[in-house]
């Protein structure tokens, strides 16, 4: 058990939602009452938002942990030198710039947070416009199945939008023109086993993994094919090697998705709009942003040790 008289606690104020939050069964909640419940049973508390810092440092929220190590040495919680934790990271040989430089950001947030929220944090982005939500989701669908696709769902858009603003107004005819792009796009957009592959090929997600794991790594992917699925199998299967090639031929195969497969199967006519029925959350590949240059180290860190 930790003694409140002698406990410090770093701690990492990103809310991370469960799976019974992110379908809705459940609120997510604040920090605030985990805080003071960590508060009650430590003489110390110091907070980070990690995931948020990572994400906008790095593009990825895996350094969140290096970046709670740095915070902990600088606010003088570990009983070694900071050239020992740097030395233990390069001989570890996992994505070392990287962790390296979360280090040192960890410990420049504790010397100093609010230099480092200026140098980092960006301004609150102005809200996207209406024309500037649809052509970046036509984009999208116009990767996702084709132009035709795309334009299907703009002229949509911009009729219940013309509609919505003649009928509500210009205030709430423009929030309801939002919301139905929105939400649209997420509709037409669900994420099956085509737009896996085409995000797996994506060259923003090879960038990604090849920063953080190195050119060389060995990639595995687990599969549950629909059509294995079918036939009784209930575990994945795993590709090696041959997972480039068989995305590539999922890729190509889009053209196959949603009633099209169905009404092949069935002996039937022209397909309707793809995927009309399907309810699946979709799936967005992560744009990798460039990181930022590691600080100075503060030139010594706090005096205040934790005693042990």
């Amino acid at each position: 058990m930790a003694a409140p008289g002698r406990t410090v606690a770093v701690l990492n104020t990103s809310v991370v939602p469960t799976a019974a939050m992110v379908t809705g069964r459940v609120p997510v909640p604040g920090h605030a009452d985990a805080v003071a419940r960590v508060a009650s049973a430590t003489r110390a508390q110091h907070c980070v938002d990690a995931h948020a810092l990572s994400e906008e440092l790095f593009g990825d929220h895996m350094p969140a942990n290096l970046l709670l190590l740095g915070a902990a040495y600088q606010h003088g919680c570990l009983p070694v030198g900071a050239d020992a934790i740097e030395r233990a990271i390069t001989l570890n040989r996992a994505s070392v710039e990287q962790n390296l430089a979360a280090f040192r950001w960890g410990r420049a947030v504790a010397h100093d947070p609010d230099a480092v929220r200026r140098a980092v944090l960006p301004a609150p982005p102005e809200p996207p416009t209406f024309e500037e939500v649809v052509a970046d989701r036509v984009a999208d669908l116009t990767g996702y199945q084709n132009a035709t696709y795309a334009r299907t769902y703009a002229d949509d858009v911009r009729g219940v939008a013309a509609r919505a603003l003649e009928r509500a107004g210009e205030e709430a005819g423009a929030a309801i023109a939002l919301a139905y792009a929105r939400g649209l796009h997420k509709l037409m957009a669900y994420k099956d086993e085509y737009e896996v592959a085409r995000l797996h090929l994506d060259p923003a997600e090879q960038a990604r993994r090849e920063r953080e794991f190195g050119t060389g790594a060995k990639v595995t992917v687990l599969l549950h094919p629909p059509v294995l699925r079918a036939m009784g199998m209930k575990r994945k299967i795993k590709v090696g090697r041959s997972a480039g090639v068989l995305f590539r031929g999922l890729r190509a195969a889009k053209v196959l998705r949603g009633d099209r497969v169905r009404r092949v199967r069935q002996g039937r006519g022209a397909p309707g709009r793809a995927g009309a029925g399907r309810r699946v959350p979709r799936a967005r590949p992560h744009r990798a942003r460039p990181p930022h240059p590691p600080p100075t180290p503060p030139s010594s860190r706090n005096s205040r040790a934790c005693p042990t």
